[in-house]
Order: structure tokens, then sequence, then C-alpha cells
């Protein structure tokens, strides 16, 4: 158990119905002690854990009330952090929270690092290091599915599984380190054991690693990259796809100068949409850099929409494009339809062979 006793404000940023002020470590329950009254005439020392006290939170300089608030004491080891745990809950105003925090402070208390309380319980024994990411996991959470898999890896399951993982590598090593000690027993038998919980481990991981990789852009975010010559359309296209003027849309090209990035949530599940700058060749330094990252961009991409300006030829740009992205995950936009056609279908399909 650590020495110091941290804070924070438990709730976020703004005006809200609630803000909460936490406390952990060995001197949380004196601190509240100096700030708390409450309406029962009892000290948070004599609190019952994990029960609700209503009463005032007061400046101890001069005993002046500043809210009307509940305070909760959880007692340790049988809190989040397993350390003593104090809770102000006050009316969510940012100034009096701001305020109640800083007398936690002065009365020495430390401002909490992000992720400390989590990282107490880890340190703890609280939860392991793959609940604790879950934890993380949890409140980043943006679809049903991630919320799932981290509420299913904070109850400790993955976690156990990793530990079978372990006992079977030392089961294993037992099995090793006995045909070396008593060579009697027939290498055939040790041989046949080894390979097969080994074949049988790797392929678990290898599932769970594939499973992995089909999550992580739910929980990061599909990342769909815009991309194209200057002045296609692509910001046009940005701004119909997020149902707003998120980019700004000129007749003029290389007016992108910076990729754009939007989240989205369709449907439950979330996707990045990144307009991109032009890509082509430029004396312009700031427009190179642009070029720089639509590339960049483009590498990282989930999925790539390529769009084309159907009333042009095409030009080495496009076909440059069209090597870069294919072979992954794409779509090709051909835009400008209210212009007279110049890009027929057999020039596209020489582009894009096989995919049209």
């Amino acid at each position: 158990m650590r020495d110091d006793t941290i804070v924070a404000v438990a709730t976020p940023l703004g005006v809200g119905a609630i803000g909460i002020v936490r406390l952990s470590g060995r001197d949380a329950i004196r601190i509240a002690s100096r700030l708390f009254h409450a309406r029962s005439g009892r000290q948070p020392e004599e609190f019952q854990s994990f029960r609700m006290y209503l009463g005032e939170v007061c400046d101890p300089k001069t005993g002046r009330p500043l809210d009307e608030a509940l305070c909760v004491v959880m007692r340790a080891p049988k809190s989040y952090t397993r350390e003593d745990v104090v809770e102000f809950h006050l009316h969510g105003g940012p100034l009096l929270v701001r305020k109640v925090l800083d007398l936690c402070l002065e009365e020495g208390a430390r401002l909490a690092r992000p992720g400390e309380f989590t990282e107490r319980a880890f340190l703890n024994g609280r939860i392991d290091l793959l609940q604790a990411e879950a934890v993380a996991t949890l409140v980043r959470a943006r679809s049903e599915k991630v919320l799932e898999l981290s509420l299913r890896h904070l109850s400790g399951a993955f976690g156990e599984k990793v530990r079978r993982w372990k006992e079977c590598l030392v089961l294993v090593g037992a099995y090793l380190v006995a045909s070396c000690d008593f060579p009697d027993v027939p290498i055939d038998d040790v041989v046949g054991f080894v390979r097969q919980n080994l074949r049988l481990l790797s392929e678990e991981i290898r599932r769970e690693l594939v499973q992995s990789n089909r999550l992580r852009p739910l929980e990061e975010g599909t990342l769909v990259v815009i991309v194209g010559k200057p002045n296609v359309g692509k910001s046009s296209l940005l701004n119909l796809l997020v149902g707003k003027d998120r980019a700004i849309v000129t007749p003029f090209p290389g007016t992108t100068r910076d990729a754009i990035e939007e989240p989205v949530l369709l449907e439950g599940l979330p996707f990045r949409f990144v307009d991109t700058a032009g890509i082509r060749e430029s004396e312009d330094p700031v427009e190179r850099m642009g070029v720089e990252r639509a590339k960049a961009y483009l590498k990282r991409a989930d999925f790539v929409i390529a769009v084309f300006d159907r009333s042009q030829p095409l030009e080495a740009e496009d076909w440059e494009l069209a090597r870069s992205i294919r072979g992954r995950p794409h779509l090709v936009v051909l835009n400008k339809s209210d212009l007279p056609p110049r890009l027929s279908r057999e020039e596209l399909e020489k582009l894009y062979p096989g995919e049209t």
C-alpha cells in the first residue's frame, strides 16, 4: 500500500447534476473528517462502510459550509484500490467541485495522475493487468461489442485463460526437465506430449489474436481514408458522409492542406473518416507536407475511398493512386456526374482490372 493519499474529480468536466471528488490512501478518512460534517453528528471515522451520509462540506479554516453533500467511506481492503477510499457527492458546479478538490490538496492529498486509481488497484492485487487495461477500454467504448468484450475482460475471464496458458507452458517445461533428469523415460512419449500441448496452445492463442485484430477497429474506430488528386471532390464527400460542413470546399485545387479526421457512429459502430490533401507532385513545401500525411494515413487505413473526377481523363497520379491501394479494401467513387464524362468504363477497368 502506498504512503500518500491521492485525490481527483471522478466525474466529467463541466456542469452536471452531480460532481464526485474521490480520495484514496491512508489519510483519506482523516481528510474527510476535516471537511465533512454529517447531519447525524457522526465523524467519518465512525461511518459504516459503503453507506451514504448526508451533511455539509465545509472549509476547515473558516467553518463556512460550501455545499450540502453526501459522503461515503469505503474501507480497505474492500474498496476499488484496496485502500481507504472516500467520495464526496456534490452538486455538479465546476467551481464548487474545484474548491473541494483544492481543500483536499490543502489537507495533504496529492492530485492523482490519469489512471492512478486503477494503477493502485493493480499494484495492490485488486485486479490483474488485463483487467486494468479493460477498465480503460470500458471507459472509451463506443460500440456495444467493445463494451461486451471489456466487461468480459474486467470479470477476469480472459485473465483466467492466460493463466491456463501459463500453466500449460509450465507443465511442458516440467516434462522437458524430467526427461533430462530421468533418461529412462521413453523420449517418444515426452516429445508427443510436448508437441500436442504446444500445438493446441498455439492454435488457441492464434484464434485469440485473430479475434483481437478483428475487434480493434471496433475499439479504435474503423479508419476510412478518402484519397484522390486535388479538386476531385474529397472534401465534399467527407461533408456528405459526416452530415455537416467539416471541411472547407472551394473550386480551387489544393484547398485542403492537412488531414481532417471526423469520428462518426453509424448504427452503433464507430468510424473515423479522414479527408486528405490531394496527392500530387508539388513545389509548395506546405502542400508536400500535406501529401506526406495523406500517404501516411493511406498506409494505416482500414478502408480506402478513392475519388476520381469522371469529367477528366486519367493522369499519372491516378495510376499511382490505383497501384497504392490495389489489393486493399477500397471503394472507387466517380465524382462530378453533373459534367460531361471523359473517363470511360474501359479506362476504369484498366485502372482496376477485375474489379469493375
